[in-house]
């Protein structure tokens, strides 16, 4: 007998002995019940033992069912509880059954896996989620300057780095060496790179490396985009044959300047400048020679201009320059120094047989801090007034416009 239940589960164990008490107060009360059998007080005897038997395995068969049963509801409750999301609320009484150990062993494990994945697939969505903000801020970012900043601290932060930064190719940087497995350059857009460098011991790994390449292909893109942007709009406020801005931008950048210098009481000269004899020397000579003049002019007007002022073509051969922070007496000497840069130009060579030499004629006009009530119209028509009295005056000079006396 204890061979045969040797290796058997508890549970096992339990039922077989139920059975064979079973078994065996069954066949003594067969065995009792026999007419022959003397000892009727013997007899009884024995009944009563063989019941007693009998009742004893039929409570061990109820006890092992009923732990089995439990077992099984307690598993199915579990089940329940993963399948809903509450890993935590997953408990286990005692199981003697050694099948139901096993089985609560592996569903432990089982729980434990699921867990490590959620807390994977939470870090994944914080990370997803940062990763979309970051997006989301630098789209409206306007200029490239913000779009940098808010890399250099995304990836500083969502890293963990110990050092970052932009950098041009050209330039020598601290975190370039390919030796050291603690920096890592990525190539942003053009000749910019991104180096960045771990804290001492760590080392970059692939997720590492792939979120930081998701963030910089972000900003990237929006660069890109920033780019074009800008393009276009410098394409729609510049004339395309001498890329000075063109008259469509006149208003809008002139206006500025005039409410600048209203606003910190400074003064504003305007100047415009008028090519002599260009109609001429255009019909003469054709297109292709007008237009190396413009450009030629062009070219003597951004030498001799501070990075502060503003060119336009308003016309034609007709250009106009602001001076902000300039007085009259200062606006002469700059464009006598544009007379002087005009004049050295050679044009025989692109332009043979050149009858009339080109020259300039000027005409200044100045917002000062005193006479404060120019506005830009009033300012615009001052300048064209001064520069039709240079053209009257026999072209190749310089007038001042003066506001007529009362009489």
């Amino acid at each position: 007998m204890k061979r045969f239940l040797a290796g058997r589960s508890f549970h096992t164990q339990m039922v077989l002995v139920g059975v064979f008490c079973a078994l065996l107060s069954a066949c003594g009360v067969l065995l009792v019940t026999q007419p022959n059998i003397p000892f009727a007080e013997l007899r009884f005897r024995v009944a009563l033992i063989l019941t007693i038997t009998g009742l004893l395995g039929i409570g061990l068969i109820m006890v092992a069912v009923r732990q089995f049963v439990r077992g099984l509801r307690h598993l199915g409750e579990g089940v329940t509880q993963v399948i809903d999301g509450r890993l935590d609320a997953v408990r286990f009484h005692d199981m003697p059954n050694q099948e139901m150990q096993q089985l609560k062993a592996t569903f432990d494990r089982m729980v434990r896996e699921l867990r490590q994945t959620q807390l994977g697939l939470a870090a994944r969505t914080r990370t997803l989620g940062q990763l979309l903000e970051f997006t989301n801020t630098i789209q409206r970012a306007t200029a490239e300057e913000q779009v940098l900043t808010c890399l250099i601290d995304s990836l500083r932060l969502e890293l963990r780095l110990g050092g970052v930064m932009v950098l041009d190719e050209s330039r020598l940087s601290p975190f370039a060496s390919g030796a050291d497995l603690r920096a890592l350059s990525v190539s942003l857009w053009q000749s910019v790179v991104v180096h960045m460098l771990l804290p001492v011991g760590e080392k970059w790994n692939e997720e590492r490396k792939g979120l930081a390449e998701a963030y910089i292909n972000s900003a990237r893109s929006v660069l890109i985009s920033l780019d074009h942007l800008h393009e276009a709009e410098k394409q729609s406020m510049t004339d395309p044959l001498t890329g000075l801005f063109n008259r469509r931008s006149l208003e809008q950048l002139l206006q500025r300047e005039v409410l600048l210098a209203e606003r910190h009481t400074q003064p504003l000269s305007l100047v415009m400048v008028d090519m002599d004899h260009f109609k001429q020397i255009n019909d003469a000579h054709g297109h292709a020679a007008g237009d190396h003049l413009l450009k030629a002019l062009a070219d003597c007007i951004r030498h001799t201009l501070r990075k502060t002022d503003l060119a336009f073509r308003y016309g034609g051969d007709e250009f106009v320059i602001a001076l902000p922070q300039t007085t009259l007496h200062q606006a002469e000497q700059v464009v006598q120094k544009l007379r002087q840069e005009f004049a050295t130009v050679d044009f025989e060579e692109a332009i043979p047989h050149l009858v009339h030499t080109p020259t300039l004629s000027i005409g200044l006009a100045e917002r000062s801090a005193v006479c404060n009530t120019l506005t830009l119209p009033l300012l615009l028509c001052a300048v064209d007034q001064a520069l039709y009295d240079a053209k009257n005056r026999g072209r190749n000079c310089v007038r001042i416009y003066s506001p007529p006396r009362a009489a």
